[in-house]
């Protein structure tokens, strides 16, 4: 996510998803809270326990809540930072296992699943698996100390309990696994539609939403670091003829191999894009009004040294091309880009096609 003051951040759809989850998360604290000054009032809890509680739990979402509201969350490889609140979250519940009283024990140490209940949705199962084993063992270290210090009533009440809870935990850490790969075949679903959405059907180029959706942010990042940028608009010459001489078929043939013609001459970092037609689009970053002339150009006597064929006994047919070449201007926006560029177009037909023209 691009940096953004903090008036920006709290507006934007992200930022606010994450607000909403720290909601949720600190809702365990509010909720916990009025139970333990319960409990210590009434002699289960011990009160430096639930001082310390208290403290921890306000500190850290107010901390949490500033990284989120200040956008700087955004800049960590976990924004949402799923992990380190449920680790503050048993932290918490730790805390107060320690200061219970024999009977209210097991109780207060269900709450250490709350917490990871929350990161099964959210984490990976490698992250799980560690802040599970890291609570069933911190809570086993607080028993244990417990026993050093001032004695456990029923030890094989708290033992039967320490297992039981690393059961459901192993429960917990299989759905975590299974939520994981439903959320992988989902976004490998997700990317497969925006794909096809993407792809023409009949050349496999960009089209249309490709180009409203990359070239906007793709101008201003030129723009802002003052880097030259070209487009070139294409329209193939006289091609209703070929439809209505060849038929559909060999017309769909015809763009098909035009599109590969111009793909041969195109880097890696260049994009080719049917907008219409019979028309197309190459967008050139890095490159120059002399370097997008050069390579216009170039296709240009590639398709003329080149002859299609619409079948194999057909008679070879000679395709050309007009093109005009826009580079980015400091005023441009996508709109104004692609009109420059579409006006050099039509004078390219004007002037009697099969030519490339500058705007």
């Amino acid at each position: 996510m691009p940096d953004s003051p903090p008036s920006v951040v709290n507006h934007l759809p992200r930022a606010r998803l994450r607000m909403r989850r720290w909601l949720m998360a600190s809702g365990f604290y509010w909720v916990g809270l009025p139970f333990a000054v319960y409990g210590w009032q009434h002699g289960q809890l011990a009160g430096v326990a639930v001082a310390l509680f208290a403290l921890l739990a306000i500190g850290a979402n107010l901390c949490f809540y500033l990284l989120i509201a200040t956008g700087r969350s955004a800049r960590l490889r976990e924004p949402s930072m799923t992990a380190p609140q449920i680790l503050v979250a048993m932290l918490c519940c730790l805390m107060l296992v320690a200061g219970a009283s024999d009977p209210l024990r097991p109780t207060i140490s269900l709450g250490l699943l709350g917490p990871l209940l929350f990161g099964v949705f959210q984490l990976d199962p490698r992250g799980f698996v560690r802040l599970a084993l890291l609570g069933l063992s911190g809570y086993g270290l607080v028993l244990l100390l417990i026993a050093a210090t001032r004695g456990i009533a029923q030890p094989v009440v708290d033992l039967t309990h320490w297992l039981g809870l690393a059961l459901i935990l192993t429960v917990f850490v299989a759905i975590c696994s299974e939520v994981t790969r439903m959320r992988q075949r989902q976004q490998l679903l997700l990317a497969q539609l925006q794909e096809s959405a993407d792809r023409d059907p009949l050349t496999g180029l960009y089209n249309r939403r490709w180009l409203a959706r990359q070239l906007p942010p793709a101008i201003e990042l030129a723009q802002r670091h003052h880097r030259p940028y070209s487009v070139c608009m294409v329209d193939i010459d006289h091609f209703k003829p070929i439809n209505d001489r060849l038929g559909h078929l060999a017309g769909d043939a015809a763009l098909q191999w035009v599109s590969r013609q111009m793909q041969q001459a195109l880097r890696q970092t260049d994009a080719l894009v049917r907008v219409g037609g019979e028309e197309f689009l190459l967008l050139l970053p890095e490159t120059s009004l002399a370097g997008a002339t050069e390579l216009a150009e170039r296709i240009c006597e590639s398709l003329a040294h080149n002859r299609f064929l619409a079948a194999a006994d057909a008679t070879p047919l000679q395709i050309t091309l007009s093109i005009g070449v826009a580079p980015l201007l400091a005023t441009d926006n996508s709109d104004h880009l692609l009109f420059r560029a579409d006006t050099a177009l039509y004078a390219a037909k004007q002037q009697g096609r099969n030519r490339v023209v500058s705007a």
